[in-house]
């Protein structure tokens, strides 16, 4: 979050714990989202992430790509993919048993980008 204050992006941090629901509660002022929301509920998260039409980046599994939702969401509309080389590591339990990435919308520069994970 610091790199994109550093570029000149305004970050407001909202929680559901804090009585900030996503799917309620929208910030005055921004400029993105940049979230690693639950994995329950997702084609939801990017329908409102859309709805927005600002830029956000979605920390989610890979396997998401195999579901029909992101065909009907991105259709008309382009998908980006940060891809990592290792899996991302959310807790201290180890890695997950999945590949995850960042799912993005008018962020990266082109459309899929492969990135080294330092863990």
């Amino acid at each position: 979050m610091l790199a994109l204050k550093e570029h000149g992006f305004k970050v407001v941090h909202s929680h559901i714990l804090t009585g900030k629901d996503f799917f309620d509660y929208e910030p005055e002022y921004w400029d993105i989202i940049v979230s690693n929301p639950p994995f329950g509920n997702k084609k939801e998260i990017f329908e409102r992430c859309l709805s927005f039409r600002k830029p956000f980046a979605l920390l989610m599994s890979n396997m998401w790509l195999n579901d029909a939702a992101p065909y009907r969401l991105f259709k008309d509309r382009e998908l980006q993919l940060l891809l990592f080389d290792k899996r991302v590591q959310y807790n201290k339990l180890g890695r997950p048993p999945f590949g995850s990435g960042y799912y993005c919308h008018k962020i990266l520069p082109k459309q899929i980008i492969f990135e080294n994970l330092q863990v």
